[in-house]
C-alpha cells in the first residue's frame, strides 16, 4: 500500500513511538470509563492491565507489538503470573477499591460480592476480610512474591481485554492492524471454570491461623466433608 492510496482510503497510519502502557494507561482505560462500561468491568481490566500486561509488554512501542509478544506474555502469565499481594488480598490495591466501595454505602457483604467480582484470582476474600481488611487498613505481608502461574481463565481474558483495546488502537489509526487476531491464548476449552478445588493443608492452616489471631471468623465453623477432604 503507498502512502497516496492509505490517505485516500483512510487506512494511513502515522508513525508513532507511544508505549502500549501509555497508550493504555492514557488513551485507552480514559475512553472505557463508566458510563461506557459497568463501574465493575471497567475497574477489572484497568487492574488487569497494570498488573499483568504493563509490567511486562507495556514499555514495546504500540505499533511495534508483535503476536508472538502476546505469545511470549501469555505463557509467562501461565507459568508464574499470579502475584502474591498479602494474605486475604491486603494489598493497596483491594484496600483502596475497598474503601471506595464503603464510601459508596455498600454494605461489607455487597463490598464482598463486588471484590469477588473484580479480584478473581483473590479467593479468600469474604465479608469477614473484608470488615477485617477496613478495620485495620492496607496491611502487607511484605513484599509480592511470584508464585503459581494464573488459569487458563483469566489469562483469556487478558486477551479478551487486550483485543478490545487493539481493536480500538485500529479503529483509531493507531497502528495497522489488531495483532491480537493472530495470537494465541488459552483455548476456550481449557479456559472453562471447573469445580472448585479444595484446599491444601498449607491453605487451610494459613487460614485457620489467622481466624485465630484476627477474631474476625468468630461464629465460623468449619468441618471436614468428603468433598473437601479424602483419604491419602
Amino acid at each position: 500500500m503507498t502512502a497516496a492510496h492509505a490517505l485516500a482510503t483512510g487506512g494511513y497510519v502515522k508513525a508513532e513511538r507511544i508505549s502500549l502502557a501509555d497508550f493504555l494507561v492514557d488513551e485507552w482505560l480514559p475512553s472505557r470509563r463508566p458510563p461506557v462500561l459497568e463501574a465493575s468491568t471497567w475497574h477489572s481490566y484497568d487492574r488487569y492491565m497494570r498488573l499483568h500486561v504493563i509490567p511486562h509488554i507495556g514499555a514495546i512501542p504500540l505499533q511495534k507489538l508483535s503476536p508472538v509478544d502476546l505469545n511470549h506474555l501469555y505463557r509467562r502469565l501461565l507459568e508464574s503470573g499470579r502475584l502474591r499481594l498479602g494474605r486475604l488480598g491486603r494489598s493497596r490495591v483491594v484496600f483502596e477499591r475497598c474503601t471506595e466501595l464503603r464510601h459508596e454505602g455498600l454494605m461489607f457483604e455487597q463490598v464482598d460480592d463486588k471484590l469477588r467480582a473484580e479480584f478473581d484470582d483473590e479467593a479468600t476474600i469474604t465479608k469477614n476480610a473484608v470488615a477485617a481488611l477496613v478495620r485495620r487498613g492496607a496491611q502487607s505481608d511484605g513484599p509480592g512474591k511470584r508464585a503459581e502461574g494464573l488459569s487458563p481463565r483469566t489469562v483469556r481474558y487478558i486477551h479478551t481485554i487486550l483485543h478490545a483495546a487493539l481493536k480500538d488502537a485500529l479503529r483509531w489509526n493507531r497502528v495497522l492492524r489488531n495483532i491480537a487476531d493472530a495470537a494465541t491464548p488459552p483455548s476456550a476449552a481449557a479456559a472453562k471454570s471447573t469445580r472448585p478445588k479444595a484446599w491444601t493443608a498449607e491453605q487451610l492452616q494459613s487460614f485457620l491461623a489467622y481466624s485465630t489471631s484476627s477474631k474476625s471468623t468468630d461464629g465460623v465453623t468449619l468441618a471436614p466433608t468428603k468433598r473437601n477432604f479424602s483419604p491419602s
